[in-house]
């Protein structure tokens, strides 16, 4: 596992913390690849396909922080997906037109960046993204309950507060890795120790608990509200791939099949026994899935 090159970078009035990995072998007539994370994850949620993204893709590969996550301070701004899909479009401006892959609200967040930017978005990759479940008793809603509290951020950033303290930064990880991953024990333990260490440093934003809590409350209406029309404003002009783990906890494999189904011009493949981070749960086949698919685009 190649951690990448850190660097901390000015993207539209933010200090935006970043993780860059640079191809063994360039092509002159590759694009760029920008990884955007998922709700309450970070750069490291990349740890383990960065360096082969980069040299499958011939290609620079830069992961960012979004604002309010990781080490992307989120004091006096937003860290709504609005806000974050300003600050993924300041960096396309940046990089170039670039392959943009997200994982869980981060693809949500893709979908807003090519519905409103299509020019900047040479393809977009969703990974497991956040999406509205396909029917109202489902166990997405079962397992989504805990976003209604975020609606009003005062009380949803207590909670999450509450529970950072209650748990510290060891427990807190090792809870979310069991809900995000079918198997927590196919991450690699020097992931969990990136994840450990950023959770901890955390520990010391004032602003992190409600800049959660903003963002979960914001990505609940965007999915309910207007992801389908991004989406299918998107699509006749990028070309798009969702790849999904079916043992995702978090966002049901129903959801995607119902996606799926809405938007015919969705490339879909599924992987099988995976859950909600299949780039950290299955490396190997995610790269595998997604070069393949690129290589055809």
């Amino acid at each position: 596992m190649t951690t990448g090159l850190l660097d901390d970078i000015t993207l539209d009035g933010l200090t935006v913390h970043s993780r860059r990995w640079e191809p063994t072998a360039a092509r002159a007539d590759a694009d760029p690849v920008l990884l955007v994370h998922g709700l309450g994850a970070n750069t490291a949620s990349w740890l383990t396909v960065g360096q082969a993204l980069a040299d499958r893709c011939g290609a620079e590969v830069t992961a960012i922080d979004l604002a309010g996550f990781g080490y992307t301070r989120g004091t006096g701004t937003e860290t709504t997906v609005e806000r974050n899909a300003c600050l993924v479009i300041a960096a396309l401006e940046r990089f170039g037109p670039s392959v943009v892959m997200g994982n869980s609200m981060g693809g949500a967040i893709t979908v807003k960046v090519a519905g409103r930017r299509a020019d900047l978005v040479r393809a977009m990759v969703l990974v497991n993204p956040a999406i509205r479940p396909a029917r109202l008793r489902s166990p997405q809603t079962r397992n989504g309950l805990f976003i209604f509290p975020m609606l009003v951020p005062q009380v949803g950033g207590r909670i999450v507060a509450n529970r950072a303290v209650q748990l510290g930064p060891e427990a807190l990880v090792d809870e979310t890795l069991q809900l995000v991953l079918e198997d927590p024990a196919a991450l690699a333990p020097e992931v969990r120790d990136h994840f450990v260490k950023i959770a901890s440093d955390r520990m010391e934003y004032p602003e992190a608990a409600r800049a959660y809590a903003d963002a979960a409350g914001s990505l609940f209406w965007y999915m309910a509200r207007n992801l389908d029309r991004d989406l299918a404003a998107a699509l006749p002009q990028v070309p798009g791939l969702m790849v999904f783990g079916d043992r995702d906890r978090l966002i049901d494999v129903s959801s995607a099949r119902a996606l799926e189904e809405r938007h015919p011009r969705l490339d879909v493949e599924y992987l099988d026994g995976i859950g909600h981070a299949p780039q950290l749960e299955a490396p190997t086949a995610f790269v595998d899935v997604v070069d393949a698919w690129l290589n055809d685009h």
